[in-house]
């Protein structure tokens, strides 16, 4: 773990595991840490080099005043940024909510650094245009204390910081007209009590290589949180095992 200079930003980033490299990419309001709590590192890094990192804004990573440092599309340079830091050329990606944006982005803008991409909980299309109010009360026992996420340790966050982050992701134009063109490896998954599980699936259905998963009663926090849910398929994909996606 380390942190990772990016346009006079510290940014934190872990790397857990190894093989093929696997970057994570948190939600809003979310870190880093929250792949491990939840249970996603437990299973990914048997088989993975997890890079695991914080969005500017959220978790260890630094806060900026400028708007444009929350950008999707600034959230895209710090990955190819970090990679080649790193020295890693083609790698893996799984982006949730906020996460997925940046994933799609990618896709668009340097998918032949892009291998296979797992996208949970978020479309391709505009936010100014397809934005719907996330209703916390769906996932309501996940965020209860029997699930023990509240017992974990929990980032201090900086509210005006938070803002820009929102504001920042309205502005974002999605590629939701590029999807055609795209060839890669695509897994999607998303709750079908999350608000954005329709635009999930139609994305799905209108990208040439995709995968679709279906979770059935559960919303937006808990296709997250409830792993026991996707993981096998998200393993099988990755390892290039045959499996029922439920496209």
């Amino acid at each position: 773990m380390g942190y990772f200079e990016f346009h006079k930003q510290r940014v934190f980033y872990q790397i857990i595991g190894e093989g093929k490299p696997l970057v994570l990419q948190h939600g809003y309001m979310q870190w880093g840490d929250d792949w491990q709590y939840a249970g996603w590192v437990k299973h990914l890094s048997k088989n993975h080099k997890l890079i695991i990192i914080d969005s500017i804004g959220h978790g260890r990573s630094s806060n900026s005043e400028k708007i444009e440092d929350y950008s999707i599309e600034n959230g895209v340079k710090l990955i190819i940024n970090l990679m080649d830091f790193l020295n890693i050329r083609n790698f893996n990606f799984f982006g949730f909510s906020m996460g997925g944006r940046i994933a799609f982005q990618l896709l668009s803008d340097y998918s032949d650094r892009i291998d296979k991409i797992i996208i949970g909980g978020m479309h391709p299309n505009p936010p100014v245009k397809y934005r719907k109010q996330i209703n916390f009360q769906e996932d309501a026992d996940i965020i209860s204390e029997k699930t023990k996420l509240v017992k974990h340790p929990r980032p201090s966050y900086n509210i005006n910081a938070l803002k820009l982050c929102d504001n920042a992701q309205i502005k974002w134009k999605g590629i939701e007209s590029e999807l055609n063109r795209i060839n890669n490896q695509i897994l999607l998954f998303a709750g079908d009590m999350d608000p954005y599980f329709d635009w999930i699936k139609d994305a799905a259905k209108k990208l040439k290589n995709s995968h679709f998963i279906n979770l059935k009663g559960v919303g937006h926090v808990g296709s997250f949180y409830r792993i026991n849910r996707s993981i096998n398929f998200i393993i099988n994909f990755l390892e290039e095992k045959r499996g029922d996606y439920g496209k």
